[in-house]
């Protein structure tokens, strides 16, 4: 599978194709956690050798979200631009990983305001019920967030598990 290296590191997000295998064959779980970029170039024919991906997990219990990079151009940016480069090129669903645009522009133009959700993520978040860890990325590491698998007791086959997968995109729902 062959897709384009500059939508998939910009916007930090995982294909469903890759979350799907990773849920059904635990071999390439393991590969895509602990070495990342071996198995993202193995799976998607993807290499790049100046950013290192950082695979992170959600659980039940814990939640991970990823700030996208904001190069040294983009601080000239107004709120609007900022804004308008998030929304480039991405659906709704896709977004699923990163934190609202609002709370973003917030963390790249208030300092106390990106410390706090840095220092304490919940509590500036106002969520209580799962453990927040926040991953800010930069021009040499990428975090990308590999979803809770709420299906990993029904051995679905992975053809089922990418339906099941965008269906949740769609809906905005998946953790």
């Amino acid at each position: 599978m062959k897709n384009d290296l500059n939508y998939f590191s910009l916007w930090r997000t995982l294909p469903i194709s890759v979350i799907a295998m990773a849920w059904y064959d635990k071999n390439f779980k393991h590969d895509l956690i602990f070495n990342s970029n071996k198995a993202i170039k193995n799976f998607m024919d993807i290499e790049s050798e100046n950013i290192k991906f950082i695979i992170v997990e959600n659980t039940k219990e814990i939640t991970h979200f990823s700030i996208p990079f904001r190069d040294e151009k983009s601080y000239s940016l107004s709120d609007k631009e900022i804004e308008e480069k998030l929304n480039y090129g991405v659906k709704d669903y896709e977004y699923k990983y990163c934190l609202s645009k609002d709370i973003i522009i917030k963390y790249y133009n208030d300092y106390n305001f990106k410390m706090s959700l840095i220092t304490n993520p919940n509590d500036t978040l106002n969520i209580k019920d799962k453990k927040i860890y926040i991953h800010e990325n930069s021009e040499y590491y990428s975090y990308l967030v590999l979803p809770y698998n709420k299906w990993q007791n029904l051995n679905y086959s992975i053809d089922k598990l990418e339906s099941l997968l965008l269906q949740d995109f769609k809906a905005n729902i998946l953790s």
